[in-house]
Formats: C-alpha cells, structure tokens, sequence
C-alpha cells in the first residue's frame, strides 16, 4: 500500500489580504485585462461616454437584425478556427457549447462581480428579470 505523506498547512500571502483588498486588485486587473491584447476589442477614439454604449448597443442590434435563419443554416457543422488555436479547429456546435456560452456566463459573472464591488445595488433579481408566475 503507498503511504502519502502531508505535511502542515502553510497559509499563502494572499490569504492575509483582506477581501476588500483582494476585490480591489482583482477588479482593476479585470477592468484592464482585456485592452492589453490585440484579440480583444478596442473601441473607437471618443467613444467613451454611457450614451456612446447605448450607441454601440443600437447600432450593434441592427447588424444583428439583417442576418435570417437562412444564414444560420450550416452554423453547427462549420468549421471555426480562431488565431490563438493555432490551427486548430472545432465544429460550430463544439464551439457554442464549449466556447460562446461559457465564456458569455464568464464575462457576466465578472461584470456583475464588479459591479457590486463598486457599491453598484445589483442582484438576482436584476440577472433573472421578470419571471412569469402564476
């Protein structure tokens, strides 16, 4: 029979930040993470205000408004490839299941996080949304 040895609990650094301290390092690293690759999107120059998102937003809904089931057809059979794969490929099916949904949820569950780090009064409420009781 193998023998495992533990040996003691040695507690790391981080654990004597204080959550306050560690909310606040994590949400600057995360408000900033994403405008230091060149993969990520880099807004316009001016667009900077909430009016300007609101903007993008209506803009962005009317793209997405010209495409039709048709155009979506082969969407779970395509191939996709992204430069950071390498080469590599997956299907689209793979792609939505494996990539699109989950990296949705993430980047919701940091806003949010961030959000209420900052004082903002959001909560489950806000993410479900109205629900259809009976």
């Amino acid at each position: 029979m193998k023998r495992i040895r533990y040996s003691k609990y040695v507690p790391d650094p981080a654990g004597e930040m204080s959550m306050e301290d560690l909310l606040s390092a994590l949400s600057d690293y995360l408000l900033q993470s994403g405008f230091q690759n060149y993969m990520y999107y880099d807004p316009p120059e001016g667009e900077q205000t909430l009016d300007d998102l609101r903007a993008r937003i209506r803009s962005t809904i009317e793209y997405l408004d010209g495409f039709s089931e048709k155009d979506f057809e082969n969407a779970a059979t395509a191939t996709i490839s992204t430069p950071r794969w390498e080469g590599k490929v997956m299907s689209g099916a793979d792609y939505l299941l494996e990539h699109a949904i989950p990296n949705f949820f993430f980047h919701l569950t940091m806003a949010y996080a961030i959000l209420r780090h900052n004082g903002v009064d959001v909560g489950k409420r806000d993410y479900l949304g109205a629900l259809k009781m009976r």
